[in-house]
């Protein structure tokens, strides 16, 4: 089977659109969860949460750099060009990099919490 990309990118926003309320739901309690982490007695420590983030991210980013063309009901071969690839890489390395962006509070109040 053989698509452009833009059609691929297509079907998948199509197939995340439903995703959009819960990922809403869940940015508001990462900024509460922020929130509570600025009130705390104690610095912000930033460092702390850094490393499990990160990890998170790119095991997310290389999920979706294997899935994103089965997820599409495509393959590898459909991808023909630098341009094709350049932009599965870079939306890979985007959603690894929201993920981590979601995980970071997270990490920092679990690691808080052992403390």
């Amino acid at each position: 089977m053989n698509m452009p990309w833009s059609s691929l990118l297509a079907i998948l926003l199509e197939n995340l659109r439903p995703l959009a309320w819960p990922f809403a739901g869940l940015l508001v309690l990462e900024v509460a969860i922020l929130l509570r982490l600025w009130t705390a007695p104690r610095p912000l420590p930033i460092i702390r949460g850094i490393a499990p983030a990160a990890v998170v991210g790119l095991l997310v980013a290389l999920a979706v750099f294997l899935l994103t063309p089965g997820f599409t009901q495509a393959d590898f071969s459909a991808l023909s060009g630098w341009l094709d690839w350049g932009s599965l890489t870079l939306l890979a390395f985007g959603s690894g990099l929201l993920a981590m962006l979601y995980a970071w509070p997270w990490a920092v109040w679990w690691r808080l919490r052992g403390t």
